[in-house]
């Protein structure tokens, strides 16, 4: 499992190059599943991975002058201390045993992977769906609600630390 594991990963990179995202979504079931790690651990390390990857894809945009650093801050810093905030105090809120009917047991590792199931389910049918409003596109840019942006960014920071995923929802947000 462990060499499948590792050849999953591999893919993950290959494809976090070509598409510029989807790492965590691939990352955090080959980490929980291939590699045996319990939810908590899969979907931090899964932080870490697809993080350090998308610095290291971030500079050679960068270089290009295709960021632009201050809108990346105004989201960034209130997506870092949402992640913050999930991982140091929203996780550890969770029991351990979040549920009990009977003879089934709803754990803080399912718990978390049904939340992280749902964010899947919902993204695919986000981008199945497509944007509603596509013919109106005009070429003038629009101007930027800074108090959006800095919600924005701490809401995904909240749902990306709590599940382990959420750039995917970088992009809408811009």
């Amino acid at each position: 499992m462990t060499v499948l594991g590792y050849l999953c990963m591999l893919l993950v990179g290959v494809s976090l190059g070509m598409l510029g995202g989807g790492g965590s979504i691939l990352t955090v079931p080959i980490l929980t599943y291939l590699f045996g790690l319990d939810a908590v651990h899969a979907t931090a390390y899964s932080l870490f991975i697809v993080g350090l990857s998308a610095a290291v894809g971030a500079v050679g945009k960068m270089k290009q002058g295709n960021v632009k650093p201050k809108v990346g801050a105004l989201l960034a810093i209130p997506g870092f201390l949402g992640v913050f905030l999930s991982r140091a105090f929203l996780i550890p809120l969770l029991p351990t045993h979040v549920f009990a009917l009977n003879d089934f047991v709803l754990t803080k590792d399912m718990f978390i992977m049904m939340i992280f199931a749902i964010m899947m389910l919902a993204a695919s049918y986000s981008m199945i769906r497509g944007r509603r409003n596509t013919s109106s596109r005009d070429s003038t840019a629009k101007p930027m609600h800074h108090g959006k942006i800095i919600f924005g960014g701490f809401l995904i920071g909240v749902l990306t630390g709590f599940v382990g995923a959420g750039g995917f929802m970088i992009i809408p947000a811009f």
